[in-house]
């Protein structure tokens, strides 16, 4: 069973090379490596709301985990009801934070700056989108063929540019922010010039994904590869692609139907103690 994370399993499977595993172990399919996947960051909006100016400051912030969440509602009820297929989700996120990251918005210095700056501080509100790209030929990881790391490993190499779907996602994000802050009489500091670099989410996936045919994919259902009946795959290289949602949870449940699946297999006598 291989779990090292969605890019490293196909860095070891890509440099699993043999006589009889060319390009890597599992690899007759030519598809390990390829259809990277990720989820589009960015903030298509920030500002704050002048009805909160002045408020004491309040320990809403007090873990990572408290934040607002927008999901989908994009093309639910037709498919292509917007430009872009599919759709993504936004994260709100404002208040009191542990540092005021809005102080480049403050102009002044000394006790006045200061005085500004705990202002502003219960008001502030931004937004992040989670926009997920799509499978295209031109996204994959490959293996550099004179750069190692410092055990002497070949390294990998990565093709990644966002796709137009995602980009056109991340211009609507932009509009909807426009439109939520008129609505509820807030004031639009500014938005990201461009989308994060490609990596910032860690939520890569499809570099191993799964399918029916062996020729297009590296695992069947069950995150069994097609090549290597003895090889599971538990991490989120086996997804075609992502959601609008995090690949933690679905990693989870995945593994858990693969283990189950293996097991039955032993039981079975498919597979036999070494």
């Amino acid at each position: 069973m291989l779990a090292a994370s969605c890019i490293e399993t196909a860095h070891i499977m890509l440099n699993s090379k043999s006589h009889h595993w060319p390009t890597g172990i599992a690899n007759s399919s030519g598809q390990l490596g390829r259809n990277l996947c990720e989820h589009l960051y960015g903030s298509p909006g920030y500002g704050y709301l002048p009805r909160l100016l002045g408020q004491p400051a309040t320990p809403d912030n007090i873990a990572d985990s408290t934040v607002a969440w927008m999901p989908r509602w994009q093309n639910l009820k037709n498919p292509r009801e917007e430009k872009f297929v599919r759709g993504y989700s936004v994260y709100m996120g404002g208040g009191c934070g542990e540092f005021p990251g809005y102080y480049g918005q403050i102009e002044g210095f000394g006790p006045g700056f200061k005085r500004d700056l705990k202002r502003y501080y219960a008001t502030t509100i931004g937004a992040l989108i989670q926009a997920p790209t799509l499978p295209s030929p031109t996204n994959y990881v490959d293996i550099d063929p004179e750069k190692k790391d410092t055990f002497g490993i070949p390294q990998l190499r990565f093709h990644f540019q966002w796709g137009p779907n995602e980009l056109l996602m991340w211009e609507h994000s932009k509009q909807v922010m426009i439109d939520l802050f008129k609505a509820m009489g807030g004031e639009l500091w500014g938005v990201d010039d461009q989308p994060n670099r490609p990596g910032t989410s860690l939520h890569e996936t499809g570099v191993c994904r799964f399918g029916n045919d062996s020729k297009t994919s590296v695992t069947n259902k069950w995150a069994q590869t097609h090549d290597v009946p003895n090889l599971y795959i538990c991490d989120a290289s086996i997804f075609p692609s992502c959601t609008d949602k995090t690949t933690t949870m679905p990693i989870v449940a995945f593994t858990m139907r693969t283990c189950d699946h293996m097991l039955n297999n032993f039981k079975k006598g498919v597979h036999k103690r070494a």
